[in-house]
């Protein structure tokens, strides 16, 4: 099965400084990203489909073609505009 290889991926808080879990390291393709893994070679994967994989996000090593297009993510760039503090 197609995507069966996959480990769902979970957004959660890091569980202390230094902790590479979670961090992922943009390696461009053209005009889009792939999101790498900071402590291996796994990428951020989407799938679409058939459950139990609808709608989710895993990661691995995309090893055939057909999965190499669910890896290159399309990013807008927006601007975070920080509240600057007041002293008084």
């Amino acid at each position: 099965m197609l995507g069966a290889t996959g480990h769902k991926v979970v957004q959660s808080r890091r569980t202390g400084d230094g902790d590479p879990a979670g961090e992922w390291k943009p390696v461009t393709d053209g005009s889009k990203v792939k999101l790498k893994s900071r402590n291996g070679g796994n990428f951020l994967r989407a799938n679409g489909g058939m459950p139990p994989w609808r709608n989710s996000v895993t990661h691995d090593i995309p090893n055939r073609s057909a999965t190499q297009d669910c890896v290159v993510w399309e990013v807008d760039v927006v601007e975070i505009m920080e509240r600057s503090q007041e002293t008084g």
